[in-house]
This record gives C-alpha cells, sequence and structure tokens, in this order.
C-alpha cells in the first residue's frame, strides 16, 4: 500500500510538473515586422513636501485631470495627494482630522485605487469598520469626492477582496477573489456599486491547477471598451464589454522562471526549508498590465529573486505588445521598480539610495 501511495505521489509530482510546463510555453507568433522599443526616462518625481507623510508602501497611484497625483499607502492603508512635482498637498482624513485608514472588511489593506469619469476617487477600501460574516463575506469600495472627502461607500458581495479596480469608460471593473473559486472574476460595476456584468477571464489549464495556487492570480487593464487581462502567467486576453473573448496573444519569454508545483507544495516536513530555498532561486509571475495610449500592452514581470538566494529584493522588468496586432514589440525591458499607473507614460514606484519612495515616469520609444 505505502508503494502504491508514493508511486501516485510521484505521478501527481510528474502531472503537476507537465502541467507547469505547458503553462510556461509561447504560442507562435507570426514574425513581427514592427520596430523594436525602448523604455525612455522622462522624469524622476521624490515624494516630499512641507508635512509629508513617510510613504511606507506604495500600492497604487492615480492621476486626475489636473496632473494631481493620489498615492495609496499600502502598509497605512492612508490616501495621499501631490502636485506632480511631487509636493505633498493633502489626505483623504477621518471626522477628527486626521488621515483616515481605508481597510477591507475582512481586515486587508487597499491595494488599488483609480480616478472614475465622474471625477470621483475610487479606492478598494473604507474607512471605519465593517462587519465581516465569512460565511457570506464582502468587499468594500469607498468612493471620495475632490475634497478628498468620503461621500459614500458600498460594498462587493461574495468576495473576500478586491485585487484591483479600473476605471472602465463609465464604469468600474474590478478584480476579485472569490472564496468558493475557482479563478479570479471581472466584474463590472456602475459608479453606485449596482453590478453590471460578470465573467471569468479563464482558460483550461485552470481546470487542473487550483484557484488559490497564485498561477492564475488575474490582472487586468482597460483598453477602450475593451480589457486586457492576463493571469500569473500567459497570454494575454482580449475581452469585450460583455465579458466575449476576442482574441489571445503573447506569452513568457525564455526568461520567465517557472518554479515546479511539487516544491511549491512540498514546504513541509525536514527538508521544507531546502525545497522553499530551490523554489525562491526560480519564481518569475505576472506583476501587472497596462495599456499605453490605447495601444501598446505592457506587461510587467517581477522576477521574485533575481540574485538566487535564500533572500533577496524582486526586480521588474516588462514585455511589449501591439495591441492591435498582438505581436511583441520588445522583451525584458528593465525596470527601476513596480509599476503602478499608465496612461502615455509609465509610472515607476521605486526607492532612491535613502529608501524613500519616488516616482520614475518613462515613455515608450520606437527604434528608428
Amino acid at each position: 500500500m505505502r508503494r502504491l501511495e508514493e508511486a501516485a505521489l510521484i505521478l501527481r509530482r510528474i502531472v503537476a510538473t507537465v502541467l507547469v510546463v505547458a503553462c510556461a510555453s509561447e504560442p507562435d507568433l507570426p514574425p513581427s515586422d514592427l520596430p523594436g522599443a525602448t523604455l525612455a526616462h522622462v522624469a524622476t518625481v521624490p515624494l516630499e513636501g512641507t508635512g509629508a507623510p513617510t510613504v511606507l508602501d506604495v500600492a497604487d497611484l492615480a492621476v486626475n485631470a489636473d496632473g494631481q497625483w493620489f498615492i495609496l499607502d499600502g502598509s497605512t492603508a492612508h490616501l495621499h495627494k501631490y502636485d506632480p512635482s511631487g509636493e505633498y498637498l493633502a489626505s483623504v482624513s477621518g471626522p477628527d482630522g486626521t488621515a483616515a485608514a481605508l481597510m477591507q472588511p475582512s481586515g486587508t489593506n487597499p491595494r488599488s485605487v483609480i480616478v472614475g469619469r465622474d471625477d470621483h476617487l475610487y479606492v478598494t477600501g473604507a474607512p471605519g469598520s465593517l462587519p465581516f460574516d465569512p460565511a457570506r463575506p464582502t468587499a468594500a469600495v469607498a468612493r471620495i469626492d475632490r475634497d478628498l472627502a468620503v461621500d459614500t461607500v458600498f460594498t462587493v458581495a461574495d468576495t473576500y477582496f478586491l485585487t484591483a479596480i479600473h476605471a472602465w469608460e463609465e464604469r468600474v471593473a474590478a478584480v476579485l477573489m472569490r472564496p468558493e473559486g475557482p479563478g479570479n472574476e471581472v466584474r463590472v460595476l456602475q459608479y453606485d456599486g449596482t453590478p453590471e456584468s460578470s465573467f471569468h477571464p479563464r482558460d483550461e489549464r485552470m481546470e487542473s491547477v487550483p484557484y488559490w495556487s497564485g498561477w492564475f492570480m488575474t490582472h487586468a487593464a482597460p483598453a477602450g471598451d475593451e480589457l486586457a487581462v492576463v493571469n500569473s502567467l500567459y497570454p494575454v486576453h482580449r475581452y469585450d464589454r460583455g465579458g466575449q473573448l476576442k482574441e489571445t496573444f503573447g506569452g513568457p519569454s525564455p526568461s520567465f522562471r517557472q518554479p515546479s508545483q511539487p516544491e511549491r507544495w512540498g514546504f513541509t516536513g525536514p527538508d521544507g526549508r531546502a525545497k522553499y530555498d530551490a523554489w525562491l532561486r526560480s519564481f518569475t509571475t505576472v506583476r501587472s498590465i497596462h495599456v499605453l495610449s490605447d495601444s501598446l500592452v505592457v506587461v510587467v514581470l517581477e522576477d521574485r529573486n533575481p540574485e538566487e538566494t535564500a533572500v533577496a529584493d524582486p526586480s521588474w522588468r516588462a514585455d511589449v505588445f501591439d495591441l492591435a496586432s498582438g505581436r511583441v514589440v520588445a522583451r525584458d525591458l528593465p525596470l527601476p521598480g513596480k509599476v503602478v499607473e499608465a496612461d502615455s507614460l509609465l509610472y515607476v514606484a521605486a526607492r532612491d539610495s535613502e529608501h524613500l519612495w519616488q516616482v520614475q515616469t518613462f515613455r515608450v520609444e520606437f527604434d528608428q
């Protein structure tokens, strides 16, 4: 019986490893006749100014029509306003005048802020404490006016947390983790929180991998009236507003480093630490996806352990695709930090030599 169990375990490991290799393979693409591209540095803006708060973690950034920045601190759950030069202006405050923490009902910190077409801010969190029932979980979104006052809070039912929200035309596209799985869901909401539609950006690979494994954490980016979606692997999918898949393109380059599922699942026991270290020495994931000027798809990759040691800071790079054709424009463009916003520029949150946060901006330049 024990030999049968060992044989079954080995078979499961082989199947899991084959599955990951299959996930990592890149579909054949036609040779690109598009010019190559590089990232050109535009500016470096330190977050400072009189009375400026200490920012511990730039989780997200939003830019309004006046060019003002809204920095979401993922560690303190505070939202701060800056001018385009990085000068601190104000924070979302509570009734006592101090910065208000915007927490999820489950106790998790907010991870996303956007500026809607109605000129309000939307944040994945709410001031104060909201009741949370694990049997019927909800996530909260706060709507904030131009004076940085919370004017309403609505909840999104049947989800533990919102991984991100996006301004999609006159709506909010929320990426949420459903408690029962499998996979993540994109839910389209009106500005008052009324649900309009939802869909699961999934593919057949998800049938064999648990939704909680992390392989299929969903990332999305608006592209006009479409949504570009990618999971923790690849490829990129284009969906229309009704949730219909329109096109699939792209895939990881050979530098996309995959740990095997057996290593990921085998961290217990006397050799657990060694397996964990082995897993850390081979790990790349998709950090986010962005659309520049409605024409270029930028997939940000995070190398969790670029130095292949037990503990190391991550590094970031970007793959760029043409949205219309799906063809590769550039691979593995180095980034100094994580991308937190995009319009015609990429906004990258990075630390300076004194470990203080700054925002660096980049544009994509094509080879002549």
